[in-house]
């Protein structure tokens, strides 16, 4: 499961997710890139367990993750610059959020290779969802997501992620 923030007071539902998981034998490495703020207390009812964090957000170690899988996958590292270039889902856009976003899914990409050909899943179809896809694509490894209606409607991103298939 990849998360932004984790564990968040207003997602006990995703918790209770990870936590059924678990239960059933199914192996569930729960990965963010930072805690929330402000800190929960551990609910008992459905326990976060182990979550491994890989952020905060860091353009150093990202820029060195790039390079790294430049020089093993330049092909794929290139079109997915190119897929986040040209994408039109945000007036906001700059440079350096597309390069941030680069960077980030450079340094998920790295701890999901570490966890050796994880499947990444992302309960939201959301920015973060986006970071985890890339990644998942920079890691090799399979990707899904959960996308609402009111996602749909409101992100961009979830959009733009039926269209990422046929360009990446």
């Amino acid at each position: 499961y990849a998360l932004w923030r984790f564990p968040m007071l207003t997602e006990t539902f995703i918790r209770r997710e990870i936590e059924a998981l678990r239960a059933s034998g199914t192996d569930v490495e729960a990965v963010a890139l930072g805690k929330d703020d402000p800190r929960m207390l551990d609910d008992r009812a459905s326990p976060a367990g182990d979550v491994k964090y890989y952020g905060p957000a860091d353009t150093d170690l990202g820029r060195a993750q790039i390079r790294r899988m430049l020089a093993r996958k330049p092909l794929t590292v290139f079109k997915l610059w190119l897929f986040i270039v040209r994408r039109h889902d945000n007036r906001l856009r700059t440079w350096w959020r597309d390069r941030d976003l680069l960077y980030a899914s450079a340094q998920l990409a790295a701890l999901i290779e570490a966890l050796r050909d994880t499947p990444v899943h992302s309960p939201w179809g959301n920015h973060h969802s986006l970071v985890a896809f890339f990644a998942a694509r920079l890691a090799g490894v399979t990707f899904s997501a959960e996308v609402r209606a009111s996602e749909i409607n409101r992100f961009g991103e979830a959009r733009n992620r039926f269209a990422i298939r046929r360009h990446c």
